[in-house]
């Protein structure tokens, strides 16, 4: 989770960020560029995590890599309000018989789980990642929700965006609606580890200043990820 991870940029790094800067308020953000942006990521603390051995978080508590927060967990979900929607693969290498990070790139259609190129083994994680706010974050702030593999696509990933495809097909924008996500544990041979679920609350209103925030941010990215922009998570 330390390791920077990058959607592909297509076109040149320093691209400019394209999104709408309301007036008197531009404070020189006109220089800004995407190689400037970082989106904080939400993930899941697993007993190896580096936030579990410095006591920040407990294994299955929900965590965004900014400032190390606890969002939910175990004890109850974090919930989110999603604005856009990509796919991607997170790329491991073999080396010396052990998998390590090799990059995030950008969907291509789809892959073999293995490949090997140059004599090297490569594995590809396909994610779905979700570009959400933060019920109750009065910052507005804007965070990377990234479900890597099988287990995640299938127990959050998938029924999360068939929940938003179907309020979509109804005329009803992804973001008017909330959605909890929380953990489950799962296991195989190797151990245990935990997985992330997500379930549409229909009970929650979102208020309409989030909804704006959301589409104005929806907007922008979609702008900055047209012109080959490239987003980082620390």
């Amino acid at each position: 989770m330390t390791k920077k991870n990058e959607l592909v940029n297509k076109q040149d790094e320093e691209l400019r960020v394209a999104c709408e800067i309301p007036n008197g308020m531009s404070f020189g953000l006109d220089t800004v560029t995407s190689k400037d942006i970082k989106i904080p990521l939400i993930y899941i603390a697993q007993a190896m995590s580096k936030v579990c051995a410095d006591g920040l978080a407990n294994q299955g508590d929900i965590v965004e890599n900014m400032e190390s927060k606890v969002l939910g967990g175990k004890k109850g979900p974090a919930k989110v309000v999603p604005f856009y929607f990509q796919k991607s693969y997170q790329v491991q290498k073999e080396v010396n018989g052990k998998k390590e990070f090799h990059g995030i790139e950008a969907y291509d259609g789809e892959r073999q789980y293995e490949e090997v190129k140059d004599g090297v083994k490569y594995f590809n994680y396909p994610c779905f990642n979700f570009f959400v706010l933060v019920v109750g974050d009065e910052t507005k702030s804007k965070y990377m929700l990234s479900f890597r593999g099988s287990r995640n696509i299938n127990s959050a990933g998938r029924p999360m965006l068939t929940q938003l495809m179907n309020s979509v097909q109804r005329g009803v924008p992804p973001y008017a609606c909330a959605y909890d996500i929380g953990v489950k544990q799962v296991e195989n041979e190797k151990g245990k580890w935990f997985v992330f679920t997500a379930n549409a609350d229909r009970d929650v209103k979102v208020p309409t200043d989030v909804m704006n925030s959301a589409a104005l941010e929806a907007k922008n990215l979609q702008t900055m990820l047209s012109q080959g922009a490239s987003i980082q998570t620390e």
